[in-house]
């Protein structure tokens, strides 16, 4: 009987992430290398799959987000205006629902994912995540994830279907 507590936690908690009303849309992506075969050495010297140069992100599915606190019970420090919480921390937190659609495979966020939201329902402002690292708040398998992530602002001229950013823009900021 214990061992169903977890799941059924995780089943309610897809529940309100698809119906809370601070749900943001979403589509992710899963970052694949491409790597040509034989020819070279194929990732020699290469530490993880972010120093390789060849990639593509495909396509998994849409969903819903639903932002989250790092602790609910920690205080949050607030501007001058106090109008505005703030933290140090550039990490943010989301739970994410696939949208369980019969013609589309399943899919379950990963570690490197890109999350896109879409932050209005005509898909004019949509903001890149990555994410980063997982976390679970209960500890009983299948654990409750919630999922770190870093915004990914070099995604944001592709994902908003932006022109290139201007040379003086896109240059290197050192000059």
């Amino acid at each position: 009987m214990l061992n169903q507590v977890p799941a059924t936690i995780n089943r309610l908690a897809s529940r309100i992430v698809h119906n809370h009303p601070n749900s943001i849309a979403m589509q992710a992506f899963r970052k694949v290398v491409l790597r040509t075969p034989a020819e070279t050495l194929g990732g020699l010297g290469v530490l993880s799959s972010e120093d390789e140069d060849a990639i593509e992100y495909v396509f998994l599915g849409t969903g819903s987000a639903l932002p989250t606190a790092e602790d609910a019970m920690s205080p949050s420090a607030l501007n001058d205006n106090a109008d505005v919480t703030h933290s140090d921390s550039a990490d943010l937190r989301f739970m994410f629902a696939p949208d369980l659609d019969e013609d589309a495979p399943a899919w379950e966020p990963e570690k490197s994912d890109v999350i896109v939201l879409w932050l209005d329902e005509a898909g004019a402002l949509k903001v890149p995540l990555e994410i980063v690292g997982l976390e679970s708040v209960n500890n009983i398998p299948p654990f409750s994830v919630r999922y770190i992530c870093n915004r990914r602002d070099d995604l944001l001229w592709a994902v908003n279907d932006l022109d290139d950013p201007p040379e003086e823009v896109s240059g290197d900021l050192a000059d």
